[in-house]
């Protein structure tokens, strides 16, 4: 049983190295990536709907296509 214990501490102590070395040091942007990141942002465009507050309740009515 002894010889197991000092496998499972040798594989824990393993994968807490190995989890410390994949760790990445937090860095802040650089101002190319800023600017990249602010461009890209204002490419994204989104399309609001507007509701009318009056007509916000009422059952729309569906056209229907002529063929």
């Amino acid at each position: 049983m002894r010889h197991f214990k000092f496998l499972k501490k040798i594989i824990v102590l393993t994968m807490l190295l190995g989890a410390v070395g994949s760790v990445e040091i937090f860095c802040p942007p650089t101002n190319v990536q800023a600017t990249a990141h602010k461009k890209i942002r204002n490419k994204r465009k989104v399309t609001k709907i507007k509701i009318d507050s009056g007509r916000k309740n009422r059952k729309i009515k569906q056209k229907k296509e002529q063929i």
